[in-house]
């Protein structure tokens, strides 16, 4: 209730190397009119909006920052090393089989061009307030005479109305940026592909020097022929 009018903004960028290693990062962003919301109590958004377990599994948050405007912005970060841990680092930050999963790194090696690949898939038509699958707040709000359902319905359609998230996918040079709204579903993907110039111009002094020695084999082989016919001839 307290967002309602209120926007928040979430950007999640993954950024993939070569290698398989990099890095989740994400800010969020909150309007004037929702920061003045988190903070009515008169408590500061480091108490409202607690942080102290993703500093504890490695993350890197930066403090909030407040801009001219009196919007309201937070960062964080951490690095992954592989597929595995990609969705770790995802499921940190949006739980299991939350909004942010099946991310797949994949990486193809060849002598002439190799591939990288990043994808994730992003759902958030399940975005809900989530009050009436909770049976003990369910159980208190019945108690005091509250009609969870109607709480519930209320609470979803301030949070659907508030909440917009983009996700930003880069490996290498190759980045690619996508904005959705709840009850959106989408799988992203983003691929780069290189020639191997240097695995290719090994592989073409290799072959080089494997026809210099064919030839000079022949050479040899021709001139040891030449001398052998000689030998073979009368009065010589």
């Amino acid at each position: 209730m307290l967002l309602a009018g209120c926007k928040v903004d979430t950007t999640v960028a993954i950024r993939s190397d070569q290698d398989g290693r990099g890095a989740v990062s994400v800010k969020v962003e909150l309007d004037a009119e929702a920061a003045f919301a988190m903070q009515s109590t008169g408590a500061p958004l480091s108490e409202r909006v607690r942080l102290d377990d993703l500093v504890g599994a490695g993350w890197t948050v930066s403090p909030w920052a407040t801009d001219e405007n009196g919007a309201v912005s937070l960062r964080a970060s951490k690095a992954f090393d592989g597929e595995r841990q990609l969705q770790e680092v995802l499921g940190e930050i949006t739980g299991r089989d939350g909004i942010l999963d099946h991310a797949r790194i994949e990486r193809s090696r060849g002598i002439a061009r190799s591939s990288d690949a990043l994808s994730v898939a992003v759902d958030l038509r399940g975005l809900d307030a989530g009050l009436a699958g909770d049976a003990e707040v369910s159980r208190r709000l019945g108690e005091a005479g509250v009609d969870v359902a109607a709480l519930d319905a209320s609470l979803t359609d301030g949070i659907r109305a508030a909440f917009g998230l983009s996700v930003v996918l880069r490996v290498g040079d190759e980045r690619r940026a996508w904005r959705f709204m709840p009850g959106d579903h989408r799988s992203l993907s983003v691929a780069t592909s290189r020639v191997e110039w240097d695995s290719l111009t090994t592989l073409g002094i290799a072959l080089i020097l494997v026809l210099l020695a064919g030839l000079l084999f022949l050479a040899a082989w021709v001139s040891a022929h030449r001398r052998a016919k000689v030998r073979r001839r009368p009065g010589v």
